[in-house]
């Protein structure tokens, strides 16, 4: 069925996703609501997952099929969809992941009734099939009533205490695109769109996000470190905004957590990656530790937590030495 003037638009990055591909799309092309396009980017995947996606664009006029070279980064082939996006509003799906069948529909009226910027439903975690839910995040502490400021959504999301995905006016994504400068770009996106959203609020559509082992943030990777990077981003996000002291404080902690656990990554992991790789990891994990000032450490409300991150934080080889002692003592 042709459709030239969609109110939703479902925006798909695709990369050797054969094996849940088919799942993926038959759960748009199921959906309640109809009034809809399909963008698949095809990353450059190296298995049938272009051959099965130019047959569903056969099938059905609202799906469209956009094939580039390997980007390397779903956020950069995203983007490229989000350059021909038609729907007043749009719903990013990765390819392993599945809606609900009422997901646009519930989402979409709810926009309707509270002109909210972003609506976000349910999000299930499930592995193999969705009759095997291994966790649910039910708007805020599972209530849906809430509507929250961006502030709030903003510091909820530090923890991940609300989920990120959902229905969102396409002209904010338009306006600011998904970050690509890293591995987790969406993370950063997520939060500055938050800031950018008047409104937002929670449906009782579902999206299923599958978990494996084979996804990407589960794969031993040097690209893992860049995570650093979007913390330090977040943080700059937080300060810019004027967010309060409890927010920064957050924003503080998450990247001492992060140098720690990335370093103990690293010391694990040190025979997955050539010596060039430690070297350069060595020295980008450095660099972030040098922006580590007081600021950060007396945010510890424990007396003994900060004389111990005053110490470790002065001297990187001091720091690398407490968190290999630690690591091999696990």
């Amino acid at each position: 069925m042709m459709n030239n003037n969609p109110i939703i638009t479902v925006l798909m990055a695709v990369f050797n996703s054969e094996k849940y591909l088919d799942e993926a799309i038959n759960s748009v092309i199921s959906q309640t609501f109809t009034n809809w396009e399909l963008i698949c980017v095809n990353d450059g995947s190296t298995d049938s997952s272009l051959e099965i996606l130019l047959n569903y664009e056969k099938l059905d006029s609202r799906i469209k099929i956009l094939n580039i070279i390997n980007t390397g980064l779903a956020s950069a082939a995203r983007n490229r969809g989000l350059d021909i996006a038609k729907g007043e509003y749009l719903h990013m799906l990765d390819s392993d992941d599945l809606l609900s069948k009422d997901c646009l529909e519930k989402s979409y009226e709810l926009a309707v009734v509270s002109k909210a910027d972003l609506v976000i439903p349910d999000l299930f975690l499930f592995k193999s099939n969705i009759n095997n839910v291994v966790n649910k995040t039910i708007g805020y502490n599972g209530n849906r009533d809430l509507l929250l400021t961006p502030e709030k959504a903003f510091y909820l999301s530090l923890t991940w205490k609300i989920s990120a995905v959902g229905l969102l006016k396409t002209s904010l994504l338009q306006k600011y695109r998904y970050d690509e400068t890293g591995l987790n770009g969406d993370e950063y996106t997520s939060r500055l769109l938050f800031l950018k959203c008047s409104k937002i609020v929670f449906s009782s559509g579902v999206y299923y996000y599958r978990q494996h082992a084979t996804s990407s943030t589960k794969i031993i990777s040097i690209k893992i470190f860049d995570s650093l990077t979007t913390d330090f981003r977040i943080l700059d996000l937080a300060q810019n905004f004027n967010l309060d002291k409890v927010t920064i404080v957050l924003c503080k902690k998450k990247i001492t957590a992060n140098i720690f656990g990335l370093t103990q990554y690293l010391i694990r992991n040190k025979n997955h990656f050539t010596k060039e790789q430690e070297i350069c990891v060595q020295s980008e994990l450095k660099k972030h530790f040098a922006k580590i000032d007081d600021s950060f450490i007396q945010i510890e409300d424990n007396f003994f937590k900060r004389v111990i991150k005053r110490i470790l934080f002065t001297n990187f080889k001091i720091f690398q030495t407490y968190v290999f002692c630690r690591t091999e003592l696990i």
